[in-house]
């Protein structure tokens, strides 16, 4: 069976901004009869290299995880540290290149958890 896509442009208007389109959206996807309450939702997150600015900004990320709490969900966001070099190959250059872009629990209201390791060298095969 094919995947239900859901769009919104990213057009605001008076009417409607951005923030009530991504309340529309998660309307639709029948969010409540997926999420328990206190249970634990990783939300994928790419949370950016330094000096970009190709990765979700964290005011859409927070009406989500808004979005989970008030149906008693715990989100959290997740990202794995890069096997490229740059400002996320390892946790601790991670989380700053996180907090740097907005990513944090003051801007998102929700923990922030790098996987792979501290050193971005833990992985399974």
């Amino acid at each position: 069976m094919p995947a239900t896509v859901w769009f919104a442009d990213m057009r605001s208007s008076t009417k409607q901004n951005i923030l009530a389109k991504i309340d529309l959206l998660l309307s639709k996807t029948g969010l409540e009869e997926k999420v328990g309450r206190k249970q634990l939702v990783a939300l994928k997150i790419h949370f950016g290299e330094l000096g970009n600015t190709a990765y979700v900004r964290p005011v859409y990320v927070r009406r989500i995880v808004e979005s989970l709490r008030r149906l008693g969900a715990r989100p959290f966001l997740i990202d794995t540290n890069t096997l490229y070099v740059g400002s996320r190959g390892d946790s601790a250059s991670h989380y700053e290149t996180a907090i740097a872009n907005g990513f944090d629990w003051s801007a998102i209201g929700a923990p922030v958890v790098i996987g792979g390791g501290l050193r971005g060298n833990r992985f399974a095969r």
